[in-house]
């Protein structure tokens, strides 16, 4: 799931995200613009599905099926497997540092 806050979009004059690295310079002109960037709650569930849509948008529909409901040892410690926790490691950057514990309607509201 990602919402995009239309204001901002107009703000930054950013366009929807057709890609991974789409993302991340939204992000980062975001950033630049004063904003924070991703509103993220931090409970499990909610990290756990930002992970799940990181897996897919990495590696595909198919290696995403392998990986995480086959759970296919050879997908798990793949180089894609590796660049899908890469990738989480970059988000994560764009989040506030008070993000840890927050309820998903706290964070929608930001």
């Amino acid at each position: 799931w990602l919402w995009i806050n239309k204001a901002v979009m107009d703000k930054i004059g950013g366009t929807e995200p057709k890609s991974f690295d789409d993302l991340i310079a939204l992000l980062d002109k975001a950033k630049a613009a004063g904003v924070i960037p991703l509103a993220l709650g931090g409970q499990n569930w909610q990290e756990a599905t930002m992970f799940d849509s990181i897996v897919l948008s990495t590696g595909g529909p198919e290696f995403y099926r392998k990986a995480m409901n086959d759970l296919d040892e050879e997908s798990l410690k793949s180089e894609t497997m590796k660049k899908s926790f890469d990738n989480l490691a970059k988000i994560i950057q764009y989040v506030d540092p008070n993000f840890s514990g927050r309820d998903w309607n706290l964070a929608t509201a930001m």
